[in-house]
């Protein structure tokens, strides 16, 4: 197998890491609005805690709430338009997104980053799910266990801190979801009217 093929069959595995990878060149996390404001915000949660008598335990306990009681419908949503992205296509409009911008060095096209967006949208939501499953699992057994007061504080601020920073970037998401549906709205409706005009200065230069 020649290095061509090699690196073609590489670029389109669909694996974890290869999402990513994607993900990572269409806007590297670091330059994210969206992970800074999450980080703010579950900084200012933590920061409140510590210095207002608010139990983190019971913080801990509505976050936990939060996620398994909201994001589903959350999941739903996203899902709905990674469905949308996939199915609203001609083959002609395929063949432009598809194609990499090898002139300023992108090894992956349009099409895969914004299909990177929703999936990694919809992974950590899922993801925050499932931390909100385990979490009431643990703090129903834990409700019959005693810990030293120092050793549950400490757990229980990273605990806070974690949950408040996946619930915060998961919702934040769903505003970069909307515009991407936009941003491929806005695609599509560009290649259809190219190809509308373009149908009818063919139909124009026939009949004259």
């Amino acid at each position: 197998m020649d290095s061509f093929e090699k690196q073609f069959q590489k670029i389109h595995r669909g694996d974890l890491s290869t999402l990513l990878k994607i993900y990572w060149e269409n806007k590297p996390i670091y330059k994210s609005l969206f992970f800074w404001g999450s980080l703010f915000l579950s900084v200012i949660i933590l920061s409140i805690s510590l210095f207002v008598s608010i139990s983190k335990y019971e913080a801990i306990e509505l976050l936990a709430n939060t996620a398994i009681s909201v994001f589903p419908s959350i999941l739903g949503f996203n899902l709905g338009g990674y469905i949308l992205l996939i199915s609203l296509n001609t083959s002609k409009i395929l063949d432009e997104v598809t194609e990499p911008n090898l002139d300023h060095g992108e090894q992956y096209s349009f099409y895969q980053k914004m299909s990177s967006v929703f999936a990694f949208s919809l992974l950590l939501q899922a993801f925050t799910i499932v931390c909100g499953m385990i979490l009431i699992f643990i703090i129903k057994i834990g409700k019959s266990h005693e810990i030293n007061y120092w050793i549950a504080e400490f757990i229980n601020s990273i605990v806070l801190f974690f949950m408040s920073f996946i619930l915060s970037y998961s919702t934040f998401l769903i505003s970069q979801i909307v515009l991407n549906i936009f941003n491929y709205g806005q695609v599509l409706h560009f290649f259809i009217r190219i190809d509308k005009l373009e149908g009818e200065e063919n139909l124009k230069n026939k009949t004259e």
